[in-house]
């Protein structure tokens, strides 16, 4: 054989194992669990199957340090293969965070939107459905119609900001012992978590947002309240009251959780963000006195008093 001819065959053959190899190394093992759990889910959808493949993208999706991209796409293919299999409960904690995080430029992807839509409709969150398909055609007027959501659509009286605004009034009538028509708040928080997932760019959107988590917070739905002011965080960092939300939820952690570490943690966080705010002198008295009993911070102030007499 040629000398030059097996050398260069040496090398080809080399650089294709080192290639091989790299990718090996580099292929996540999590990524490689989530193929083999769906393609086994695939050919027999029982329902261990099928919970073993949804709890394997929840483990991925879950872990923080994943790449954004293949989160993305892990959720993508989850969401529509949750679909398929009429998993409509998996579908939508699948479309919901692709809207949430992955909406670029105001711009969501017409696809989710329709698909969240019709699975919160068979999940029997009609008003939920019908504010993502009214917001749906008007935000993608080319985009394939449903006729089952159209026909909720022709219920809602006015504009979806306007039925939002008739329901907020709503929660004041008849009233429980916190003061408020507890469905009829369960009711505006759905829809307006509906609203801002299917027009997220609205500026009306971090307003809702801000009135639904208040909403949750006084119906003590701690756990969506807290949902709601950590989107509103990561969403709107500029709206006029997210240093509120801050504020809201650090005394939320210290007061209601009672993570004292996770409160002084977004405390801090304030007054690094807000240095000049209103409620920073606030803040650094409730950073002062975290974990102090009423009794203890009574007679810090009055110290405090005598001191500065």
């Amino acid at each position: 054989m040629n000398i030059r001819l097996f050398i260069g065959l040496f090398y080809s053959l080399l650089l294709s194992i080192l290639v091989l190899s790299s990718c090996q190394e580099n292929t996540n093992p999590l990524l490689t669990g989530i193929s083999e759990a769906m393609s086994k889910a695939q050919s027999d959808p029982s329902q261990d199957n099928l919970a073993a493949y949804f709890d394997t993208v929840n483990s991925f999706v879950s872990d923080r340090d994943n790449d954004k991209s293949l989160v993305q796409e892990v959720l993508q293919k989850a969401a529509q293969f949750a679909t398929d299999q009429k998993q409509n409960a998996n579908a939508i904690s699948y479309y919901i965070p692709l809207l949430k995080e992955y909406s670029k430029d105001c711009k969501t992807d017409p696809n989710n939107v329709l698909s969240l839509a019709r699975g919160m409709k068979t999940m029997r969150k009609e008003h939920a459905a019908m504010m993502i398909y009214a917001n749906y055609i008007n935000e993608h007027p080319q985009a394939v119609k449903d006729a089952d959501l159209a026909a909720l659509v022709s219920t809602m009286e006015g504009s979806p900001e306007a039925h939002i605004d008739t329901l907020f009034n709503e929660i004041f009538v008849d009233p429980d012992q916190y003061g408020l028509n507890r469905p009829k708040a369960l009711q505006f928080v759905d829809i307006v978590e509906a609203y801002a997932l299917s027009k997220p760019c609205s500026e009306k959107a971090p307003e809702y947002l801000y009135r639904a988590g208040e909403i949750a917070r006084s119906i003590r739905t701690l756990p969506k309240a807290m949902s709601v002011y950590d989107w509103i965080l990561e969403s709107y960092p500029d709206y006029e009251k997210t240093p509120t939300v801050y504020f809201l939820k650090g005394f939320m952690m210290e007061n209601n959780v009672k993570d004292v570490e996770a409160a002084k943690e977004i405390y801090n966080d304030f007054l690094v963000k807000y240095p000049t705010h209103e409620m920073a002198d606030d803040v650094k008295f409730l950073l002062e006195n975290i974990g102090r009993s009423d009794e203890e911070i009574l007679e810090f102030l009055e110290k405090k008093q005598t001191e500065n007499k």
